[in-house]
């Protein structure tokens, strides 16, 4: 009894972070949700045949984002230019994007994450040139000159040409991944505790930028009645080899099954406590500078269109001031946001 309690209270205080981060990361979603929002929203819509002949290539549909990560970092480009741009690319041959369709798509969660994607929908075309002649008379004969009409393939791209590194932390397809896993507090065989968790998963790339944050708290019972117990909060900036990185080692790699490699920075929130064999408590408080790194290992399993299974190993390393590292196996669900 006295365990769940405890267990009662570990989520309580998770709660309660949730709450204290609420609203810190947010949308101009035409309506708002508290504890999750996934609202598209029509933007404009334009036909672009210009009193123009075309063959349509097929369809087309490419997407823009930007995302905010509590409040406190937001990166991204959901600018419909972005959006025009990777449309413009995707079918070989293209020379005009017609019946265009914009909407924008507004997605948080918990207060914690939030982004802005710039849907843009429309075909592709080749504009169709018509042969004209235009004849020249002279006095004994008469020449017919003959040309087509040129009609530039490409469009002039107005706007703000992001860098690659701006680029690469927004490329690849959005997933979202909530995760309950177990903690072992390393060095201290058989000290365990939960651990909940948010990654903002990328995917399509070789290699993409997967900010996560999670909320644990680990505990070891040691000899002579002393205990030791951490609750700590990693903010993860990591950066995923994934599937793709693979096919190019295992050709015949099933599509189902989604391997992946990350490893990066940690900002660590934490607090520690102990009780000596005597039975007395100590309590520290939080500690909110503690920089460290993360690496580890996991794969992805589809079983539906827009749900994975997922579960992964990581270590968990800190840099200054504390004795500390934990390694923590995982498991969890991971939903695509199309």
């Amino acid at each position: 009894m006295k365990l769940k309690i405890k267990y009662i209270l570990y989520l309580l205080l998770l709660c309660s972070f949730a709450l204290f981060f609420g609203g810190c990361a947010y949308t101009l979603s035409p309506v708002q949700g508290i504890l999750y929002t996934n609202v598209d929203k029509p933007v404009a819509y334009s036909s672009a045949k210009q009193n123009k002949s075309y063959q349509v290539l097929g369809e087309v549909e490419a997407r823009s984002s930007a995302s905010s990560i509590l409040g406190i970092v937001a990166i991204g480009n959901a600018g419909s230019n972005e959006a025009h741009s990777k449309a413009f690319s995707q079918i070989p041959g293209t020379e005009g994007l017609v019946d265009i369709t914009i909407d924008q798509n507004f997605n948080s969660f918990l207060g914690l994450y939030a982004s802005t994607t710039t849907i843009l929908r429309a075909k592709a075309v080749k504009w169709i040139y018509k042969e004209k002649t235009i004849s020249i008379r002279g006095k004994a004969d008469s020449t017919s000159i003959s040309y087509i009409s040129q009609i530039p393939s490409s469009t002039t791209q107005v706007g703000i040409n992001f860098d690659k590194i701006t680029q690469f932390f927004t490329q690849g397809d959005l997933n979202h991944n909530i995760n309950i896993s177990l903690s072992d507090l390393a060095g201290e065989p058989g000290g365990v505790g939960f651990r909940l968790g948010y990654k903002m998963r990328r995917t399509g790339f070789k290699f993409t930028f997967n900010p996560a944050i999670s909320f644990g708290s680990v505990k070891k019972d040691l000899s002579a009645g002393k205990k030791i117990k951490y609750n700590v909060i990693p903010i993860e900036l990591n950066v995923t080899a994934n599937s793709e990185f693979f096919n190019q080692v295992f050709s015949n790699l099933n599509p189902e099954v989604r391997p992946y490699i990350e490893g990066g920075l940690v900002y660590y929130i934490w607090k520690e406590s102990d009780t000596n064999s005597n039975g007395d408590s100590w309590e520290g408080g939080w500690d909110y500078f503690e920089l460290g790194l993360n690496f580890g290992l996991g794969v992805e399993y589809d079983i539906k269109p827009n749900l994975a299974v997922q579960g992964s190993i990581k270590k968990y390393i800190v840099f200054f001031g504390k004795d500390f590292d934990f390694w923590n196996y995982q498991v969890g669900l991971t939903f695509l946001s199309k």
